[in-house]
């Protein structure tokens, strides 16, 4: 997927009020799901490795992640990454208003779209790193 598709994908959630936060990608959570040379090795047959063939390699030979987590393939999930450009809490610790009304605002199309929440991703440190 090319750069400018990938931010198309992405562009249906826009941005929040302020424009402090916004969807720029994706996140395996807890982690990516890890493909080895066990998988290839055990899908020799096929020229595709998908879901399908994953989930019945782990029905023959167990979970197969190679971040060895125990988790099936099913377990692995996606998140959608947030870029932050302004803090995520105040002072107090709650949650900046501005953040949580647009996470509220684009909740159903996440939830419909099958993504597991949402991961943050701090820009306010690499503005600061490169002045």
């Amino acid at each position: 997927m090319s750069k400018n598709s990938e931010k198309r994908k992405y562009r249906k959630y826009g941005t929040s009020g302020k424009q402090h936060f916004r969807v720029v990608s994706e996140v395996g959570v807890p982690h990516p799901y890890m493909v080895t040379e066990k998988h290839l090795e055990y899908n020799q047959d096929q020229m595709y490795l998908g879901k399908e063939q994953i989930e019945e390699m782990e029905k023959e030979h167990g979970n197969m992640c190679g971040f060895k987590c125990g988790m099936p393939w099913s377990e692995h999930k996606i998140a959608l990454m947030v870029e932050c450009t302004a803090d995520i809490h105040t002072k107090t610790g709650k949650m900046n208003r501005e953040l949580q009304t647009y996470l509220k605002s684009i909740k159903d199309k996440t939830e419909k779209n099958g993504y597991a929440g949402f991961a943050f991703l701090d820009k306010r440190e690499i503005k600061r790193q490169s002045k």
